[in-house]
């Protein structure tokens, strides 16, 4: 299985926090807010669960708490302690659909791969990284239905996201594992006419290709991906799978 997964914490500016007990404790929860940040960078995923969790703890009201659960939830995804960042991505989604009809729940986003400012509208950005990042700890659960849900509303908020590829692609194999090879097609060649010369979407494609029974198709895009990448031994594999299947 080729699928593989691009994400990152959010980052807010600013003061953020609101609803709490004093500035001393906004500064405190900042502080633990911004300590989680720094550790999950350092891929030092228990140290970040636990400060965003003492961040949590300090400002319960946060006005952006959405942004350090759907971080916490990363952090959790990371260790693949799956049900517990789900947890967090649906608290995260709750704080989001409570948040939106007031305006609450408006904080300044950044993407911190770039350290640029998101030009897709902050709450649609926020709802395509929690629906991706939820889609992905649901596949990994085998909730492939849940999962294709997950993509399916990512891509609603999506649109201009340089990981559009990537979620197609994961899409793909989503769908490919439920059984649903020709929808699986379909989501594979939406990446590839995002990306034309993407190995692992080829690859994906020549899968459902091949369960469809159009091995000549399956054979043109395993060809297709093993040119791409002649030293990844799954791609050959699939080609002379195909070639003898075709004998």
């Amino acid at each position: 299985m080729g699928k593989r997964n691009y994400f990152w914490v959010l980052i807010l500016t600013g003061i953020w926090l609101s609803g709490c007990a004093g500035g001393e404790s906004a500064r405190y929860a900042d502080d633990f807010y911004a300590q989680g940040n720094a550790w999950y960078q350092k891929a030092e995923y228990d140290h970040a669960i636990d400060s965003y969790t003492k961040a949590l703890e300090m400002s319960p009201e946060g006005r952006e708490n959405y942004v350090i659960y759907y971080n916490r939830g990363l952090a959790y995804y990371k260790q693949r302690n799956f049900d517990r960042a789900i947890m967090d991505f649906n608290t995260s989604l709750r704080l989001i659909a409570g948040g939106e009809p007031s305006g609450r729940y408006q904080p300044e986003i950044y993407d911190s791969s770039m350290e640029i400012r998101v030009s897709t509208p902050k709450l649609e950005y926020g709802l395509f990284n929690l629906y991706k990042a939820r889609g992905d700890a649901r596949f990994y659960k085998k909730a492939y239905a849940e999962a294709i849900d997950d993509y399916t509303k990512a891509l609603e908020y999506g649109e201009q996201r340089e990981e559009l590829p990537t979620v197609f692609t994961s899409l793909g194999w989503a769908r490919f594992q439920a059984g649903q090879y020709k929808e699986a097609v379909n989501a594979f060649s939406k990446a590839l006419d995002l990306v034309p010369h993407s190995a692992p979407s080829l690859f994906g494609r020549a899968r459902a290709w091949a369960e469809m029974g159009d091995l000549n198709m399956a054979l043109r895009d395993a060809l297709m991906a093993q040119d791409l990448k002649p030293n990844n031994r799954k791609y050959g594999d699939l080609v002379l799978e195909l070639k003898e299947s075709l004998k």
